[in-house]
């Protein structure tokens, strides 16, 4: 199957001279104003499939929603770095900042921007986006709707309700490679889409060595325990850490904290940290900067940094804990 010349011409403007094939269906399908539920791999290049039929459309608004602010900053400074329209809300930007990013969105002026569900409840963003022209809703890694929208961010269960609200439906896209068949229908019928078409495509990724560490020792303390597994995980750094990226993960942000202030001493200017609880919002961006553009080659994260990160030159991924689900894992171990 083929590509629309305005898609393939969206494409280059990405930087890319052709599409995966996984990549063609999904791609004809929301040009055509098609629903649909795309399920990938991590890594598979998502992101690329709604960012070149959103830019293939860009006289007309394509909203991104993310989970998470890392995702938002990640993608967004892609996409401007192609000297494209796109802007974010977020709890850093000023009244003033949102107003202008609001008016530039009426006026037609903004070809994409990325926000977290939360901000699909505000009154002034619900009144404006009433009066702009939207191509395309994307939910990226949908799989929080089932995940997340039942316990601690119910404004996952409401995205419908503000599709519902636009004067003219637009097309719809949800994302993720973590979608259990017992959520699909959920997921479908929670952003209100009509008859989508589910694309899937393999789930495998040649290009992943997967190994087990193991780090049972004898010691009687929790301290020294601790100092075992982080003796092993020097050495696990120290082999395989070579000229790119180590990501760690923790499953707590006081784990976070500790294997920081220790690998720092080791390997001094070079480790950063992401967890939820790093004050201000401006400081977490940052350090989230400093590992995106190679000035600290190993980052130590909770699952904040889990979904849908782009670092093209991770060469380790470390869990110092086990995840604490199947589908964390997934999305953590495709980074």
């Amino acid at each position: 199957m083929d590509m629309k010349r305005h898609l393939k011409s969206a494409l280059k403007q990405l930087g890319f001279d052709k599409p995966r094939k996984a990549q063609i269906i999904p791609m004809n399908t929301l040009d055509a104003e098609q629903n649909a539920i795309v399920i990938a791999a991590t890594g598979s290049g998502k992101q690329i499939i709604y960012e070149t039929v959103g830019l293939a459309h860009s006289d007309k608004l394509t909203i991104v929603i993310e989970p998470l602010l890392a995702l938002i900053y990640n993608q967004v400074q892609t996409l401007q770095d192609h000297n494209m329209s796109v802007d974010y809300i977020d709890m850093t930007r000023s009244k003033e900042d949102i107003d202008k990013i609001l008016n530039k969105a009426r006026k037609g002026k903004l070809n994409f921007l990325y926000v977290t569900p939360e901000r699909l409840q505000n009154h002034s963003f619900i009144e404006t986006m009433q009066h702009s022209d939207i191509f395309m809703i994307v939910a990226d890694e949908c799989h929080c709707i089932t995940e997340w929208g039942y316990t601690f961010r119910d404004a996952y269960l409401h995205i419908g309700d503000f599709i519902g609200k636009l004067k003219r439906k637009p097309v719809i896209c949800a994302c993720s490679a973590t979608i259990s068949a017992d959520s699909l229908n959920t997921i479908r019928d929670s952003l209100h889409m009509d008859k989508p078409a589910v694309l899937r495509s393999d789930l495998r990724r040649d290009n992943l060595i997967l190994l087990k560490k193991d780090v049972t020792c004898n010691k009687k303390t929790l301290e020294e325990r601790l100092e075992f597994r982080i003796k092993k995980l020097c050495k696990t750094i120290d082999k395989y850490h070579k000229d790119g990226s180590v990501l760690i993960f923790a499953q707590t942000t006081t784990y976070v904290d500790a294997l920081y202030n220790i690998l720092e001493e080791k390997y001094p200017d070079d480790v950063t940290r992401y967890h939820s609880r790093i004050k201000p919002e401006r400081r977490k961006k940052q350090l989230l900067f400093d590992f995106l553009q190679g000035k600290r080659k190993i980052m130590i994260a909770t699952s904040a940094f889990s979904m849908g990160i782009d670092v093209p030159d991770i060469e380790l991924v470390v869990h110092f804990n086990a995840p604490i689900s199947m589908t964390d894992y997934i999305q953590q171990i495709g980074r």
